[in-house]
């Protein structure tokens, strides 16, 4: 419901599985908050105050600690946050493997951004500015790398390939201001 300024999908303070009728997907988490503190995770379950859980022990309670909400709450769902730990490297099962596969293909994501610039680089004497943004595009594309994300920061590059920083730094300071560069020609 719009116009509802806290953290849950109604203004009757549930989870969106009990606002939505779906009361034995909810595992009695209105919201959870996880903070780094001291080296592990500090984390609060604000519980949904959907008259579904009155049979809890934790009923009454508006917020608890993860470890108290596992051990005490007997509510179907929430199977994922019940695997839930304070070690703020591992806080579930996976998360490190996660974490690590997710490293590995962005250091593969840099590592082809990396060679398609140098390909472009050594391609691009006396090339126009229009031949060495397709070159670098090519090359990109070349290397399973996606069409540039953001333009100006890939525009800014074409122009260092172009032996032109002063000008790709302008053309960030723009973006960062949000303003709109002035058209060059092609």
């Amino acid at each position: 419901m719009s116009g509802w300024p806290g953290p849950f999908p109604d203004e009757l303070g549930r989870s969106r599985h009990c606002a939505a009728g779906n009361h034995g997907e909810c595992g009695h988490v209105g919201v959870a908050f996880r903070m780094p503190m001291h080296g592990s995770l500090q984390s609060t379950i604000i519980l949904c105050r959907c008259d579904c859980h009155e049979r809890c022990s934790l009923t009454g309670w508006k917020h608890v600690p993860v470890t108290a909400w596992q051990e005490l709450c007997e509510c179907p769902g929430a199977a994922f946050q019940r695997t839930w730990k304070e070690d703020i490297d591992d806080p579930w099962p996976g998360a490190r493997e996660q974490r690590e596969q997710q490293d590995r293909a962005e250091q593969q994501r840099k590592e082809a951004h990396d060679q398609a610039f140098q390909a472009a680089s050594q391609a691009a004497s006396g090339k126009t500015r229009r031949e060495v943004r397709e070159v670098y595009l090519a090359e990109l594309r070349a290397r399973g790398g996606p069409d540039p994300m953001y333009e100006p920061v890939f525009e800014a590059e074409v122009d260092v390939l172009m032996h032109r920083p002063l000008r790709g730094l302008a053309r960030l300071a723009h973006a960062l201001l949000n303003l709109t560069p002035r058209e060059e020609k092609l």
